[in-house]
């Protein structure tokens, strides 16, 4: 929670597959611990870079992490 910057009430958005290790702690543990909410966006194959921050955008996400791959694609 400390390493990720998670405060109370921030909107967490952890990009990464499920059965990582960073899966479980970036999405439920270090929100949970911080008394955050998780923002899940479900989408299928590749990961569009405009659709993912105009969801960032129209939700107001507080906080996201992301391998450096995903980093890449939306800068």
């Amino acid at each position: 929670m400390y390493w990720i910057g998670l405060k109370r009430g921030y909107l967490h958005y952890n990009i990464s597959a499920p059965g990582w290790a960073k899966h479980a702690w970036s999405t439920i543990f270090a929100p949970w611990n911080a008394e955050s909410t998780t923002f899940v966006y479900n989408y299928r194959g590749k990961i569009d870079p405009k659709k993912v921050l105009a969801k960032v955008e129209e939700y107001e996400v507080s906080s996201i992490c992301a391998p450096p791959t995903v980093w890449r694609l939306l800068l």
